[in-house]
């Protein structure tokens, strides 16, 4: 009975205790305070025979040693000794290098370490798993002789167990939640590269951002350098929390001048953990301290450097290189975007200036027409139910050459109207003055010809209207206008027109021109993209308007693209997380770029929509079926299948039948069923779907 009592006890205590772990770790707080808490819950067991004294290491994956990270009882002396435990030393590095659980009842030979006045203690070391993958060791003291109990090593193994789990967890919401911090302070960046603010500006906001985010081991002081324009030196652009003194004397740094200058000297990061021999510039008081010192790279060209203070002693690590090194490269595209905005901003002022000038040209053109047609007198004649001529005023008269007595009583359609033998010839019956009297019905007629008294033909519009009386039609008024003048100035309208269209295309050539140089594996893109894109709205039926907006779309729709480094554009292999990102931008540069350009088209919005998808796993708005502009969808099609279709930096062309399987595979999700309907039809019908960079629609 009393075994059997003392089984229950024991289990009450393996249960509340893993629960105890399992608890901790939803709690807010740190890895090392959860780790605290379960080795002072371990020691606390009242049936284990162990010392109330311990230690719980974390493995250094990289470098095979364990770092002591909480501890309860210990004396100084092995705080120092322990901090750092290689694989194989001692009975806790023995536990990570066999990943078994080390017993020791006395102190042997494998108990490297040793101080003076030692007692005699046993161990159990207890490796921490997760499947095959150590994660640490939790290390008990044992009175000496103490001998080897299944039960213990089996608690304090279910506890370890249940601790890699508490450790797995909270190292993936550190991962998690520093990969957020990431995305946000890339995303912040990106937004702050469209505001409407300086570079000086833009680099302080980002520097604040920086040194805000808590698991970045920074002190809350830093700077931001720009190259100089004698590209030998530094100037600072932006800086927090540094003296005076340093906003003075660091104002301009030279190349290979203290920490910063040679960041810049080498093109490559520099860190140092305190004040040594290469931190050149110092003053009275200075408190020592630490650096990270970071090139702002684009490409191979030096744009600046990120200059970060640290506590004197810090351990640089690999995420903290990596976070400051993607922060550089976000910084690098905010500076060329700057850079590029010039000639850009050059480039838009003119195409702004020529569509002014030229909307200016026609709605002058417009308005004297409209001078001109005000100022000529409407001829006027009033028939009978019979079409015979009743009256006549004078502007008709001088329009058509006959005095009134020679067309009163006459027939309107047989002496104005018609001419036997002559193209085009109106039978009687046909006649709209005719027609509008025997139905009661006003008729315009805009573009026709009547015939003056010399014999020669004359155009005009003119209006039939009947004119009743108690209900009964008793005849019509014929008014007309000669529209000579009007002709020619449509003429010259539609000369304009055509004017201002080639400068347009111009235009829009130029700038497609701009994205297309940057990268030269996707030169002609664009233009082969146009050409599918406005043979499939062909298929599709669409007007010759709106197949002209859709071709000016997709010779713009990766302007956008003049933001994304270069590098990325020809990048040879897979883009990381975060140029992936920064690529996919582009649809909202190329917004931002064109929205107010006055187009005859929404240019804007289609180059923003044409990576959406049908079923909204789009970006950058996750927009849904006819919520995506027909025009957008069909550009999206062409833009897959011609990329497919091409060769890549980062692959070979995958071929025609490749894209086209994609676009059917994918039909309903991606895209639209019959934009690809149509393009399918074009390669059953056997038509060159793309044309040679430079050639037209």
């Amino acid at each position: 009975m009393k075994t059997t009592d003392k089984q229950l006890n024991r289990n009450y205590w393996i249960q509340k205790t893993i629960s105890s772990v399992l608890k901790l770790s939803l709690e807010p707080i740190s890895l090392q305070k959860q780790l605290e808490q379960t080795l002072a819950m371990i020691l606390s067991i009242p049936w284990l025979s162990i010392e109330s004294k311990g230690c719980i290491f974390l493995v250094d994956e990289h470098r095979h040693v364990l770092h002591l990270v909480a501890q309860q009882g210990l004396p100084d002396t092995l705080l120092h000794s322990c901090s750092k435990i290689p694989f194989g030393y001692c009975l806790c590095g023995q536990a990570a290098l066999t990943k078994k659980v080390v017993y020791a009842k006395c102190l042997t030979k494998l108990h490297t370490v040793h101080y003076d006045g030692m007692l005699e203690h046993g161990h159990y070391c207890i490796p921490v798993m997760n499947g095959k993958k150590l994660l640490g060791v939790i290390n008990t003291y044992i009175v000496h002789g103490h001998k080897r109990d299944k039960t213990e090593i089996d608690f304090l193994t279910a506890v370890a167990n249940a601790l890699a789990g508490v450790i797995e967890r909270k190292r993936a919401e550190e991962a998690l939640r520093k990969a957020k911090d990431e995305l946000e302070v890339t995303v912040e960046n990106l937004k702050l590269s469209l505001e409407p603010i300086s570079l000086k500006e833009q680099m302080r906001r980002t520097l604040a951002l920086i040194l805000s985010i808590p698991w970045l081991s920074l002190e809350a002081k830093g700077c931001i350098f720009h190259v100089g324009a004698d590209g030998k030196s530094l100037k600072m652009i932006a800086h927090q929390g540094i003296s005076d003194f340093l906003i003075t004397t660091c104002r301009k740094i030279e190349f290979g001048q203290c920490l910063c200058g040679r960041a810049a000297e080498n093109r490559e990061i520099i860190f140092a953990d305190r004040m040594d021999d290469r931190h050149e510039i110092q003053y009275e008081g200075i408190k020592d301290h630490g650096h990270y010192c970071t090139p702002i790279m684009f490409g191979k060209e030096l744009l600046g450097v990120i200059n970060l203070y640290v506590t004197k002693g810090h351990k640089s690590n690999k995420t903290e290189k990596d976070f400051i090194l993607s922060i550089a490269n976000t910084l690098a595209g905010v500076i060329k975007r700057k850079q590029a905005e010039e000639s850009l901003q050059k480039a838009k002022g003119e195409l702004e200036i020529i569509v002014r000038k030229r909307t200016s040209r026609i709605r002058q053109l417009h308005r004297q027409n409209k001078l001109i047609l005000d100022a000529v007198a409407e001829g006027i004649c009033g028939v009978n139910a019979q079409g015979k001529i009743t009256f006549i005023n004078p502007a008709a008269m001088d329009i058509t050459g006959y005095d009134a007595d020679e067309l009163i009583g006459r027939s309107f359609h047989n002496v104005l109207h018609k001419r036997e033998n002559v193209t085009p010839f109106h039978p009687q019956k046909k006649c709209p003055v005719k027609i509008s009297i025997e139905h009661g019905d006003t008729i315009s007629i805009i573009n026709e010809v009547f015939w003056k008294k010399d014999g020669t033909s004359l155009p005009v519009e003119y209006e039939s209207t009947p004119i009743w009386e108690k209900n009964k039609i008793v005849g019509g008024v014929v008014t007309f206008r000669d529209i000579t003048l009007r002709q020619q100035a449509e003429d010259q309208v539609r000369q304009s027109l055509e004017m201002l269209n080639s400068a347009l295309h111009s235009t829009v050539d130029a700038l497609s021109m701009t994205s297309e140089i940057r990268d030269p594996y996707t030169a002609g893109h664009q233009k082969m993209v146009a050409h599918l894109a406005c043979a499939i709205a062909r298929r599709m039926g669409l007007r010759q308007e709106k197949i002209e907006g859709i071709k000016v779309a997709a010779l713009l729709h990766d302007l956008g693209k003049i933001y994304v480094p270069a590098e990325f554009l020809s990048k040879p292999g897979d883009l990381t997380a975060i140029e992936h990102d920064l690529l996919k931008t582009h649809p909202t540069v190329g917004y931002e770029i064109l929205k107010n350009i006055e187009f005859p088209w929404p240019i804007g919005e289609i180059v923003l929509q044409h990576h959406e998808n049908i079923d909204g796993s789009g970006y950058p708005r996750g927009l849904t079926g006819d919520e995506i502009l027909l025009e957008a969808r069909i550009i999206r099609v062409a833009d897959t299948t011609e990329a497919m279709a091409s060769h890549r930096p980062y692959r070979p062309s995958l071929g025609i039948d490749r894209a086209l399987e994609e676009i059917t595979e994918h039909k309903g999700t991606s895209y639209d069923p019959d934009v690809v309907d149509a393009c399918l039809q074009l390669v059953a019908e056997k038509q060159d779907l793309f044309t040679a960079p430079g050639g037209s629609d």
